[in-house]
């Protein structure tokens, strides 16, 4: 059976909402936060460079197979979503990988709990202070997402229990606009583990000075910037990144 793939899952009940995971492997133990409108498949790619480890993969609240209850959708709900998972499976000795929207997840998870290592991809630490940007994340909408990333909607349409991907994009947008102590973490001094933080050089959304200042405010922390990789810089230059995150691992 192919791992990650919305087959042989578990669904537990959190605060209104079914979350799904799954895992497979054994040994210590990786949970995966995806992005925005992505769901664990997104992480089938990086399942090798995982060999030998436990890999735990989370819908987050409204995404994929999970369903997103009633409340607002905030980067804490979701991080309260991911503490209840390691709390169910006792995982110890954690290690987070966090992509986007879940980079931001696993920064908010890092400041609370003593992981092992943290890598995130394509994410920083405060709201941005780009009008340009700003505007660009205000204006997305369901049907624009689903012109643009078909295969995203056509994938949620298939694995939710409850769809309503209009309803989704607009709790989305309001997560990604949340300036308040629900956002983004803001201070990351507190987060005491490993870090690895990633960034395409083309990312049109993480500007690169921003992820300087998050490089400096956690000590020992070290800044990969994939040259000729977007947002999604694992997919994008899998081969860099490959040699970046073994590095990491080995070092």
């Amino acid at each position: 059976m192919k791992p990650f793939a919305h087959t042989g899952g578990e669904r537990f009940e959190c605060a209104g909402a079914g979350l799904y995971f799954e895992q497979y492997g054994r040994g210590e133990p990786w949970l995966l936060l995806h992005g925005g409108f992505g769901s664990l498949e997104d992480f089938q790619p990086l399942l090798p460079l995982l060999e030998g480890y436990r890999c735990v993969g989370l819908d987050s609240r409204g995404h994929g197979a999970s369903t997103l209850g009633d409340g607002e959708l905030t980067y804490e709900r979701m991080e309260r979503d991911v503490e209840a998972l390691v709390e169910r499976l006792d995982l110890k000795d954690l290690s987070v990988l966090g992509f986007s929207d879940g980079g931001i997840v696993a920064l908010r998870l890092a400041r609370r709990l003593a992981l092992r290592r943290l890598v995130v991809v394509g994410a920083q630490h405060r709201l941005t202070e780009d009008e340009k940007k700003l505007k660009l994340l205000a204006g997305v909408t369901g049907e624009s997402w689903r012109k643009k990333f078909p295969e995203t909607y056509e994938l949620y349409q298939r694995v939710n229990p409850t769809p309503d991907f209009d309803r989704l994009a607009r709790r989305a947008v309001g997560m990604w606009l949340d300036a308040g102590p629900s956002g983004h973490p803001g201070d990351v001094a507190g987060v005491g583990c490993p870090t690895l933080l990633v960034r395409g050089d083309e990312d049109h959304l993480v500007d690169l000075p921003v992820m300087v200042e998050l490089r400096e405010s956690i000590r020992g922390s070290c800044l990969f910037n994939v040259p000729l990789a977007g947002h999604v810089a694992y997919l994008d230059q899998p081969e860099l990144f490959a040699a970046g995150f073994r590095a990491f691992l080995d070092s």
